[in-house]
């Protein structure tokens, strides 16, 4: 299993895992919204990790698929920084796994590896955030070293957003 950059060579497999997603709201993956074709997306990752064309308000950020044995599992997204209004109402990494995956342990191992990653980018200290409901993602968080900041409500969201920050020396 590892972190990979997205890439063509994986496209049949991230397509699967998309179809599988279905309607569902995917975290960490803007790009995946602001895109029509995989194409589209590939190019809009790799200006994101660059700093190439961000649009107003966002900082550089990376992704990265969680691949094991040639197929897609689930991805990560860091930012590299955040400004204060992403402080607020964002976080350093967003991830989500694959419906059919879920529930073995990869939610846990792909954080531990996007941690590594973002201290690699100077990124010490980390703000993650989940939904209140979704008690998956914080064990992920709590198993990673997340301690719980506080809770919040987003404007538009019925679901408050709990935030935690992780020490990432």
């Amino acid at each position: 299993m590892e972190l990979v950059e997205p890439s063509d060579r994986y496209r049949k497999s991230f397509e699967a895992a998309l179809a599988e997603f279905g309607s569902e709201v995917i975290p960490g993956a803007y790009a995946l919204l602001s895109c029509s074709t995989v194409d589209e997306y590939l190019e809009r990752v790799r200006k994101d990790a660059l700093g190439e064309d961000l649009p107003e308000g966002f900082v550089p950020s990376t992704t990265y698929w969680l691949m094991e044995d040639g197929e897609y599992i689930g991805h990560v997204n860091i930012r590299h920084r955040l400004t204060p209004a992403l402080e607020r109402l964002g976080a350093h990494i967003g991830y989500a796994i694959r419906p059919s995956w879920r529930g073995k342990g990869y939610g846990t191992q792909m954080l531990r590896m996007a941690l590594e990653k973002a201290r690699s980018l100077g990124v010490e200290r980390v703000l993650i955030t989940c939904d209140k409901d979704n008690i998956a993602s914080r064990k992920v968080i709590e198993k990673n070293g997340g301690v719980f900041r506080d809770e919040i409500e987003v404007e538009g969201r019925s679901t408050p957003t709990l935030r935690f920050w992780i020490e990432n020396r």
